[in-house]
């Protein structure tokens, strides 16, 4: 007899089944030595974990419990269910949704400020983008002026920067002057276009 069609008789054979498994690992670890695939799972026994359970064919991280009955896969103490990367040990929360772990990821809330800067030098919160929640995100608190950590002065101080501007800068009022025409010419012309239906 000669199961796995090689050109060496069983009883010559070592591998019966040609799966890479010895006869003899094969007695050991209980398996069939004339089945590549002993429990049925469409995964060879040996790259199977688990060759005698068929509801297991992974177990990430090696702890001897089959990922489909392992509570938390990678063992990085965040449950598979809480953990948006749940084969990945070292990450396991994404907060800008970029796909980027936030161990990895330099800008955890994508607001354009390194999560260094933010911990270390602003104290503002590295997963927050608008961290005093005034609608202003911190990048633009920072690159305005205004205080990314309360809210009333940051209007305070929007208001401010909008007085500033407008008396600093030159062409402000023919700016305002131009964009008011142009909403009056898109007014018009909406009610010229409403007429004619009519």
């Amino acid at each position: 007899m000669d199961t796995d069609k090689d050109g060496i008789g069983n009883t010559k054979d070592p591998d019966d089944d040609n799966d890479g498994l010895s006869d003899k690992e094969e007695i050991t670890l209980g398996t069939d030595s004339l089945n590549q695939d002993t429990d049925g799972d469409k995964v060879g026994d040996s790259a199977d974990p688990f060759p005698l359970d068929s509801k297991e064919t992974k177990d990430i991280d090696g702890d001897g419990v089959g990922d489909n009955a392992d509570l938390d896969d990678d063992n990085d103490g965040v449950p598979d269910e809480e953990d948006e990367f749940p084969s990945n040990p070292d990450e396991w929360q994404d907060a800008d949704g970029d796909g980027l772990g936030d161990n990895l990821d330099l800008d955890d809330d994508d607001d354009g400020l390194l999560d260094e800067e933010e911990l270390f030098i602003l104290g503002t919160d590295p997963l927050d983008s608008d961290t005093d929640s005034d609608g202003l995100s911190d990048k633009e608190e920072v690159e305005l002026g205004t205080d990314p950590l309360d809210p009333k002065k940051s209007q305070a101080s929007a208001v401010g920067a909008f007085k500033n501007l407008m008396e600093n800068d030159e062409m402000f009022w023919v700016k305002i002057l131009s964009l008011a025409g142009s909403v009056l010419v898109l007014l018009f012309v909406f009610r010229l276009s409403r007429k004619a239906r009519t």
